[in-house]
């Protein structure tokens, strides 16, 4: 919906004061008929009722003549027309401030006879000094309406003198306890500010409060579970001693956000509320308002008693007005004092007061983006007379509806927004386009500019600074003359509106001026993108960043990844010279001396970039610099410090000790390490010296410690070569001998390829066996491409050993283990002269070398190299696999000379699958010979004892020993022994298949000594005949 005309009317005759209001406006349609014709009426500063001449929408030209039908109608009938302006021009519209005519209002209070109503408009009088006023309303006290007292002392207060106090002191000792503090602030309004403290003194009687001690009273007070102590007086105390204490203010100001609105406080939070107003102090009185309408009421009244969980019934009225009340404030009193706030500023824009502008800014700078709520939408539905429900209408409201006074302020002339008709909410219409301005008293807002700005600079409200900026593009000559500095801190504002702003008026300043360096800074330093392009737009435009070596700086100190990425860039383009680069480097320590860096990250970011682009100058840097780093208080300080140090040029016997003292007192680890690294500074031979303590340090699990060793050890033979050697083989035996953690693999064997890439050769045979061999893996991959080069095969096929290839056959890299298979593919009698060794192939825990060493025994091993013992080792090895390898070797090369040998060593293996192949053996190279059988005692125990498996075995042992038996008494002792045994601890399963067996022996030798007797059964058919006789 779009607004095309607007025409306001105003009606003003004796005590009658209405406004017609008409709208021509333009709904979202290609339809012709798209246009209606609104209009409100009512009294001027009530709600205006609503109504339409249009009932649907019509053509452009009929919409016309309506509107203008109705605006003649009305000023014929006595109304003036103020206005009939378009949407375009909206922002000049006047404002309700326009209609305020003072001397009428002072007219009608000097023939006024009606006391409320001449309260009412006292209370209306302009917040200026005026003694002709002051007499005039001073003559006007002691009437019998406490209403018109009140508000003469109001208004006696704001436009009165000095001359006016003796009038208002009597009323210091009223009985009516608003009255008198009333006239204590109205008295204290009228005394001149360097007699105010002493005024103060003399009438209240208090001793001055200390901000301190108000502070601890109030905090002690919000930190009460449930508040017991009444800072009712002490809020009200403290708000009247800052009328001439200012350390009171701030600190009353400070502790408003932080107490509660709950008994005990709330008396005096409302007189702060009620004197701010009087006061007009525009920073009490927005926060104390804001506070208001960010709580909920403390208690809903609904009946004269309240019950409370604590208190019990309590008779509201009666305990609101007691000192010590029990209850603060009710939904009532809430929805009063947030409607009174925009009163307030009401009558301060009606009377063109440029106090509205001042506190409504101070009103609108207390509200934040996270003060915003959810958007919603609401649906109104009504029933038909058939009891259908139909959708009434749809309310959206925005983030900030929920706020009165900050709706009145910014959208009261808007035609999307509206009061809901409670009063409390705003609503607003998505489908009307306005784009004009909608605040409230706009042209009092045009009248001081500078609050704009104050708003736009300051506010942290996406809203309010929209508003600001708006309003500010209608003051094109107050814009103009805005400086460069207030326009680059616009720009950094977080909202888009003040960068598109500020952005334009920027480059017309920059056609004449150029930005300074703390600009410059600012504008990098937000973090906003369109900030940050223009700031480099500039910085590009020189060519030696050293010229500006105070921004440069700056820059080198920012922990932005932006400003970083541009700097190298800038750096690749355009370096330093030698003159800025020390000009640079001396900046930066005078600046850091003020302004330390932030992160340990930016400090090793800082180092590297010094050292790659100021590497000139660092030589020339002094200790006493790099001592002053060092011994900051701030860490990443003395960590830049540190690093520079080590790329200075400085003997290890020069370094001032107090550097070693704060080194070793920091609590970073990787400041420490550089007590380590400056080791490097020593000569070779003192390193060589302490290569053993290094190496020490290299295995503590501390990562920059570790860096730090490996940083000093290059010093040691990069001076004297002959040291070179030395350390290679130390590092290659540290990984060798020890299985390193992987962190420490990786820093040595990178260091190992990075410094030793000449000693990496076949021709250091031994330090590249040391290192295919250790226990540290990661070194396997430092020389795999030196075993796996071809070219260096047939010199490893002959300088390495037998053992070695071994090693590397049982590796834990799979490629070396490949390596080795094909050596001994390439050289396979090696192999087959060294069965030990085809063993330990058999034995490896590696699936792939297990099968090579099998199908290498099928391909090119005979009889003559598998010995008895070989084929038992085998057998007897505990894998599986090497097992079944070791029966099949046992079929292909078995000697039947051997067989009782093979017999005896096999049985004592432990695997049920070996016990059940020994089994094949036993009739024909155990039966009938007696010391064979008794030194298979063990193995029958075994297999006997297997529990729920080994069934096969089981038989044919329990088979084999019961024919056995009869061999010898010593072998009859033997089986009986182990029947005997087995009866008592075998399981049922097992247990019939034993003593079938030991009943088998017992008949054969009825003196055996087993737990067995064999009884003659009953005849058991003769007693059954002799029974059926008898029963015959």
């Amino acid at each position: 919906m779009k607004l095309i005309r607007k025409s306001r009317l105003r009606y003003q005759k004796d005590n009658s004061d209405k406004v017609y209001e008409v709208d021509l406006v333009e709904q979202a349609s290609s339809d012709p008929n798209r246009y209606l014709v609104n209009f409100r009426y009512g009294r001027r500063g009530s709600t205006l009722r609503e109504g339409t001449k249009t009932r649907e929408p019509v053509a452009f030209e009929q919409a016309e003549r309506l509107f203008d039908s109705v605006v003649v109608s009305k000023i014929n009938k006595g109304y003036e027309d103020l206005n009939a302006l378009s949407a375009y021009t909206s922002s000049n519209e006047e404002s309700e401030g326009n209609l305020f005519d003072h001397a009428s209002l002072v007219k009608r209070i000097e023939n006024e006879k009606d006391s409320y109503a001449l309260g009412r408009q006292i209370w209306r009088l302009r917040p200026v000094a005026n003694p002709d006023l002051a007499a005039l309303i001073s003559s006007k006290l002691g009437s019998k309406v406490w209403q018109l007292d009140y508000a003469i002392l109001w208004s006696l207060g704001r436009v009165g003198g000095q001359s006016d106090i003796n009038t208002i002191k009597p009323y210091l000792s009223h009985a009516d306890a608003k009255f008198s503090a009333l006239a204590m602030e109205a008295i204290l309004s009228l005394t001149p500010k360097s007699e105010r403290a002493q005024t103060y003194r003399d009438l209240s009687g208090h001793a001055f409060l200390e901000a301190e001690e108000f502070t601890r009273k109030v905090d002690q007070f919000v930190a009460q579970t449930t508040p017991d102590t009444n800072i009712n007086s002490l809020l009200k105390q403290a708000y009247l001693q800052s009328w001439f204490d200012e350390n009171i203010q701030n600190a009353l100001q400070q502790s408003l956000p932080r107490i509660p609105f709950a008994p005990n406080a709330f008396q005096g939070i409302r007189y702060i509320l009620k004197m701010s107003e009087f006061r007009l102090d525009a920073t009490t009185f927005a926060i104390a308002q804001f506070q208001l309408e960010q709580r909920n009421p403390f208690f809903q009244k609904s009946w004269r008693y309240y019950y409370s969980h604590q208190h019990g019934r309590l008779e509201v009225e009666k305990e609101l007005k007691s000192p010590e009340a029990r209850l603060a404030h009710s939904q009532n009193t809430h929805n009063y004092l947030v409607r009174r706030q925009w009163r307030v500023l009401k009558q301060l824009g009606v009377n063109e007061s440029p106090d509205y502008v001042r506190m409504a800014t101070q009103i609108l700078l207390q509200f934040k983006d996270s003060d915003g709520k959810k958007p919603k939408t609401s649906e109104i539905y009504e029933y038909d007379s058939n009891w259908r429900r139909q959708l009434k209408s749809v309310n959206h409201y925005d983030e900030f509806a929920r706020y009165a006074t900050f709706n009145a302020v910014l959208r009261k002339e808007h035609p999307a927004y509206a009061r809901s008709e409670a009063g409390y909410v705003w609503k607003f219409n998505p489908d009307v386009t306005f784009e004009g301005r909608g605040e409230a008293f706009s042209q009092l807002w045009d009248q001081v500019p500078h609050n704009l700005l104050e708003l736009a600079l300051a506010s942290e409200c996406q809203p309010v600074c929209e508003f600001a900026i708006r309003a500010l593009q209608d003051n094109t000559s107050y814009i103009e003359a805005l400086s460069l500095d207030i326009l680059v801190n616009l720009m950094v504002r977080p909202y888009s509106v003040c960068q598109q702003f500020a952005k334009p008026l920027i480059d017309t300043q920059l056609e004449r001026n150029s930005l300074s360096g703390e600009q410059l800074v600012l504008l990098l330093e937000s973090g906003i993108e369109a900030a940050q392009s223009l700031a480099f737009e500039q910085l590009d435009k020189i060519s030696d960043l050293s010229k500006t070596a105070d921004v440069l700086v700056a820059l080198l100190t920012m922990e932005s990844v932006i400003v970083k990425d541009w700097l190298d860039e800038k750096m690749q383009r355009n370096g330093l010279f030698r003159s800025g680069q020390a000009e640079v480097l001396n900046l930066l320590t005078q600046h850091l001396t003020s302004y330390p860096l932030c992160s340990m990250e930016q400090a090793l970011w800082l180092a590297e970039w010094l050292k790659l682009h100021c590497k000139d100058a660092l030589s020339g840097l002094s200790l006493t610099q790099i001592e002053a780093l060092v011994l900051s208080e701030h860490t990443p300080n003395i960590l830049l410090g540190c690093e520079l140090l080590m790329s200075v040029d400085v003997a290890w016997s020069d370094i001032p000790t107090g550097i070693f003292d704060a080194i070793q007192a920091s609590d970073s680890y990787h400041i420490q390490s550089f007590s380590v690294a400056l080791l490097s500074k020593q000569s070779p031979d003192e390193l060589i010296e302490n290569l053993p303590y290094l190496l020490t340090l290299l295995l503590k699990n501390n990562e920059a410690q570790r860096k730090a060793v490996l940083t000093a050890l290059p010093a040691a033979y990069q001076r004297n070569n002959d040291n070179r050697g030395l350390v290679f083989g130390k590092l290659v035996a540290l990984l060798n001998q020890r299985e390193l953690d992987q962190d420490l693999q990786r820093l040595v064997t990178d260091f190992i390829q990075q410094e030793f890439e000449r000693e990496l050769s076949i021709k250091s045979l031994n330090e590249v066996l040391l290192l295919a061999t250790a226990k540290s893996e990661m070194a396997h991959n430092v020389v795999l491409p030196i075993l796996s080069d071809s070219f260096n095969g047939r010199t490893l096929d002959r300088e390495l050993d037998n053992k070695s290839w071994l090693l590397l056959a049982n590796s834990n890299t799979f490629a070396l283990r490949e390596i080795a298979r094909a050596h001994f593919e390439r050289e396979p009698k090696s192999l087959l002269e060294d069965s030990e060794g085809f063993l330990a192939l058999l034995a490896s825990a590696w699936l792939d070398t297990k099968e090579f060493a099998f199908e290498f025994s099928r391909e090119h091993m005979t009889a003559e190299h598998w010995t008895p013992e070989a084929i038992v080792s085998v057998c007897d090895n505990p894998d599986g696999q090497v097992q079944a390898f070791g029966r099949e070797l046992l079929q292909r090369f078995f000697d039947e000379t051997d067989g009782k040998q093979y017999l005896l060593k096999l049985s004592q293996h432990p695997a049920a699958n070996v016990e059940l192949f020994v089994t094949q053996f036993l009739s024909q190279y155990a039966s009938g010979d007696e010391s064979i059988l008794l030194a298979l005692k063990p193995y029958f125990i075994s297999v006997l004892s297997r529990v729920n498996s080994g069934r096969v075995a089981k038989d044919r042992v329990l088979a084999f020993m019961t024919e056995q038996a009869t061999a010898s008494p010593k072998v009859m002792e033997m089986v009986s022994e182990i029947l005997t045994r087995q009866s008592l601890t075998s399981v049922h399963k097992d247990k019939a298949q034993i003593l079938k067996a030991m009943l088998a022996l017992k008949q054969q030798e009825s003196s055996l000594a087993m737990p067995i007797e064999i009884k003659s059964p009953r005849h058991v058919a003769s007693s059954v005949a002799a029974t059926m006789e008898n029963e015959s």
